[in-house]
């Protein structure tokens, strides 16, 4: 009898991705959110519209998470339960949802341009800050120091954490998903690479789960379920998000949808 080994298991990557949401410029009310489309060409989930997101980085660990204080150690400071509302049990799990909403930080800075990093004061990141953590990014400074050469830290308190997604044994690939949701900063220009994401557009979540019905859109199945869960809420007052008094009404780049 010939016995067959057992393959090798699927390593299981963390990851994390965001779902960044704005008040519709027409209907105040309603809520957008920013969909990017993958190349037709890539290697995964090809030519699929999805949020910013990505595999988590060692560097997201000394990312700074609070507003700097002075006399305070440096290194990535701790957010307490605020970004999951977990209790002092929990801080194993607080500790990973801090540096799962940095990774989404990081990712969405990446893909979309969109600079998820406040200020000491609470305000979002200024057009010449991200600038500045934009040419040093690209200059190979890592993104913990880009950010916090201008005076920056992401804001993981204002992280909604919206679900987590493990893809199915059996899969080529699997990974380990925190969702958050988080308002968007005002004024803050929404920018692709045109290689790995070849598009962006503001989409209500209606909108979204039309096009792909009509067979607009390539949605894989969290982001799906994710905007069917957005598409539930009334209004987007009633998501509660933090935006730390910046708004989020000012955002421009990528295109619009109804």
């Amino acid at each position: 009898m010939t016995v067959t080994p057992p393959l090798a298991p699927v390593p299981v990557h963390l990851s994390a991705t965001v779902l960044v949401v704005r008040p519709a410029p027409i209907d105040r009310h309603e809520t957008e959110v920013l969909l990017l489309q993958r190349n037709h060409r890539g290697t995964f989930v090809a030519g699929a519209t999805l949020y910013p997101g990505g595999a988590l980085d060692s560097d997201d660990g000394r990312v700074r998470t609070e507003p700097h204080r002075p006399g305070a150690a440096g290194g990535a400071g701790g957010a307490g339960g605020a970004v999951g509302g977990a209790g002092a049990g929990d801080e194993g799990w607080v500790a990973h949802l801090r540096m799962s909403a940095v990774a989404a930080a990081r990712e969405c800075f990446e893909e979309a341009g969109v600079l998820l990093a406040a200020n000491n004061d609470g305000s979002w990141a200024s057009s010449s800050q991200v600038s500045s953590v934009a040419s040093a990014w690209a200059a190979g400074s890592s993104f913990s120091d880009s950010v916090r050469a201008v005076g920056l830290h992401v804001p993981v308190a204002r992280f909604l954490p919206w679900g987590r997604w493990v893809t199915p044994i059996g899969a080529s690939r699997r990974y380990d998903t925190v969702f958050f949701v988080v308002a968007a900063p005002a004024h803050h220009e929404v920018r692709v690479d045109g290689v790995e994401i070849v598009a962006a557009a503001w989409w209500s979540p209606a909108a979204a789960l039309e096009a792909e019905a009509a067979g607009e859109l390539r949605l894989v199945t969290p982001t799906r379920k994710t905007l069917e869960r957005l598409a539930g809420y009334g209004s987007f007052r009633s998501l509660g998000l933090n935006d730390g008094g910046g708004g989020a009404a000012g955002n421009s780049g990528g295109g619009d949808h109804p």
